[in-house]
This record gives structure tokens, C-alpha cells and sequence, in this order.
């Protein structure tokens, strides 16, 4: 509770929920790169991985990974984006998770998937 009010120099309670983010990364072939979740979708190439919203925190990420390939990421959530459970924090986490193992070759190669 309080997620945003830590912004604003405030005390906030954390706790553990019993709902889940997903963020599924899907190499593809060329360098387009997708985004889509609940808060909508995004499209663009590596060459322009500027954080924008809603997606800024996701594609900052992705700038900083730095891959070489593009991507279709994939973000579910069992609860909705606007309720102050931390789901930014979730998917930041998330999404630096599926780059790094997308960067450092932890998936099979593109013909085996």
C-alpha cells in the first residue's frame, strides 16, 4: 500500500500478494520489436528503444540489455496495472530477467523454438 506515496518522500507497508506477472519474450528473425500487455502495444524497431510510456520502464530495459535481435514481448498480469501493487516494479523485473537470458544465449537458437 502506498506504492506511489514513496515518490512524494512517504512511508509505505510491503507485502506479498498471491498474483502473478508474466512477461514472455519471443526472439524473432529481423529487428522489429513488439510490445503488448494490458495497457496496450508497442511497436518499433532496436534503433528506437527510446522509453516512452507506458511502456518506459520495459524499454529501458531493453536499451540497456542492448540485444542484437528483436523481439515480441508478451506482459500478463493477474491484476490490473492501476491498482498500486507494484506491477511497475513486476514487469521491470520481469522484463530485465527475459533480456538477460535473451543477451546471454539462455534459450535454444531460433530454429529450435
Amino acid at each position: 500500500m502506498g506504492e506511489h506515496a514513496v515518490l512524494h518522500g512517504r512511508h509505505a507497508v510491503v507485502a506479498a500478494v498471491n498474483r502473478r506477472i508474466t512477461v514472455t519474450l519471443s526472439p524473432r528473425r529481423d529487428e522489429h520489436v513488439t510490445i503488448a500487455s494490458a495497457l496496450g502495444n508497442w511497436c518499433g524497431t532496436l534503433a528506437n528503444l527510446a522509453p516512452t510510456r507506458p511502456f518506459r520502464f520495459v524499454l529501458a530495459a531493453a536499451r540497456a540489455a542492448k540485444p542484437t535481435g528483436g523481439f515480441d514481448l508478451i506482459v500478463e498480469s493477474d491484476f490490473p496495472p492501476t491498482v498500486g501493487l507494484g506491477s511497475s516494479s513486476a514487469v521491470t523485473v520481469a522484463a530485465c530477467a527475459a533480456f538477460h537470458a535473451f543477451v546471454h544465449d539462455d534459450q535454444p537458437p531460433l530454429d529450435q523454438l
